[in-house]
């Protein structure tokens, strides 16, 4: 139980640190208005998802569910698996 909290956490900081880097890209970009809305509306999306998954991760590992830590671990690696199934899509498609 105490690994499946700390790598809750663990995936919620990441998660975190995502949406500070886009939040900061969006922010301190320098190209046209409409790339800067949109990376902005992303950012604040973003922080609108991370803080339901603070309140699932978070009642997860006050009331020590694992189901419930095991949904805010499934929730917060998508993006990553997302991101590693677009990056090697896109490393195989210059390949091949």
């Amino acid at each position: 139980m105490k690994t499946l909290t700390h790598v809750t956490w663990a995936l919620f900081a990441l998660d975190a640190a995502l949406t500070a880097v886009m939040l900061i890209g969006a922010i301190t970009d320098n190209g046209d208005a409409a790339g800067r809305g949109l990376g902005l509306v992303y950012a604040v999306f973003s922080g609108i998802v991370l803080v339901a998954l603070a309140l699932i991760a978070g009642l997860g590992t006050h009331f020590k569910t694992t189901v419930g830590l095991g949904i805010a671990i499934a929730l917060e690696a998508a993006p990553w698996a997302l991101l590693l199934y677009e990056g090697v899509g896109r490393i195989a498609a210059r390949l091949g």
